[in-house]
């Protein structure tokens, strides 16, 4: 089916021109060591982005959730409003 081939093509293009945008890991998804650990913050030992794959530590992980809610301000926050 020639749409679905074009369709492949512009996505390689644009792989191929520097156009490739960088994963943001909008969702994290923890991962424990041990079943008994789960569900627990501070007994995680790596997390899984689910939108590329990438797999970060704890320490990396943290940071990037930490970022990414700075960015999106405090819950329950006025100033949208």
């Amino acid at each position: 089916m020639p749409f679905f081939s074009k369709k492949r093509q512009e996505q390689g293009n644009s792989e191929q021109g520097g156009q490739r945008r960088e994963c943001q890991h909008p969702t994290l998804a923890p991962r424990w060591d041990s079943a008994a650990d789960m569900g627990k913050r501070d007994k995680v030992s790596m997390y899984r982005c689910a939108s590329c794959g990438g797999e970060f530590g704890a320490a990396e992980g943290d940071a990037l959730i930490a970022r990414q809610e700075e960015a999106r301000g405090p819950l329950g926050s006025e100033e949208g409003k």
